[in-house]
């Protein structure tokens, strides 16, 4: 039996309407990640991945499925929250997405006569509101001091309601900070799922991915750097 480790929202990737996967996919993001972060790894039906789907159920299937061999569970939500979720405002998105998490996993932790589980559903969402939907989250293990002392490396995830910025910032023995962005908007995957580990070559800070691959590599003495997904942000600044 698994822990829920993987939850994800998609959208009806037959719709008519462009992109409307994409849409659901990028509005229900950053709640998924607060509702991760605040929600402690628990087995709930035995799945380490549940997907929710905002789609069509097929006639012939149960509202909710759960596969024991795979350890994955899906759910299709109600018409009217398919409809909803349309029609959201920007600055509803993501109070209504936490509220389908937990009333989605309260409803499975229920069915699977985990009842004990349902006040910890209800205060990670009630936490994840309460951080105005804004949360600032350091990566400890892609965060590191050059071996000389002389710079100190730290990676940040910034969760807010337009989605995630990815940033390191370093300083140096004089205390002066300089900071660098190395993601901007939505991913499938949040930074610390496939980059995995740092390193300092001399005063050069490197982010590599699960293949060993240079993610980012910052020159700490000229202060510049190179990333392979520095994409175009909707962030003006970094207001935090």
């Amino acid at each position: 039996m698994a822990k829920l480790s993987q939850l994800v929202i998609e959208g009806d990737r037959k719709a008519p309407e462009k992109n409307r996967n994409l849409t659901i996919i990028k509005q229900s993001y950053t709640a998924i990640e607060l509702f991760m972060h605040f929600f402690p790894k628990t087995e709930i039906d035995g799945a380490g991945k549940l997907t929710i789907h905002f789609s069509p159920k097929p006639d012939d299937k149960p509202d909710y499925q759960y596969s024991q061999f795979f350890h994955i569970s899906i759910y299709y939500v109600s018409e009217e929250l398919q409809t909803r979720a349309g029609t959201l405002n920007p600055d509803e998105k993501d109070g209504f997405y936490l509220d389908v998490i937990g009333n989605v996993l309260s409803d499975i932790a229920k069915r699977s006569e985990k009842a004990e589980l349902l006040p910890s559903i209800q205060n990670a969402v009630q936490e994840a509101k309460n951080t105005g939907y804004r949360l600032l989250l350091p990566i400890k293990k892609l965060s590191k001091s050059s071996s000389d002392r002389r710079y100190k490396a730290v990676t940040f995830r910034y969760l807010t309601t337009e989605g995630e910025l990815d940033f390191v910032e370093i300083t140096d023995s004089q205390k002066a900070r300089h900071t660098y962005v190395i993601s901007n908007g939505v991913d499938t995957f949040p930074l610390d799922w496939y980059a995995v580990k740092c390193e300092w070559e001399k005063n050069r800070f490197i982010i590599k991915d699960r293949q060993d691959c240079v993610r980012a590599s910052i020159d700490a003495d000229l202060k510049k750097m190179h990333c392979i997904q520095n994409k175009s942000t909707t962030f003006t600044e970094l207001d935090i």
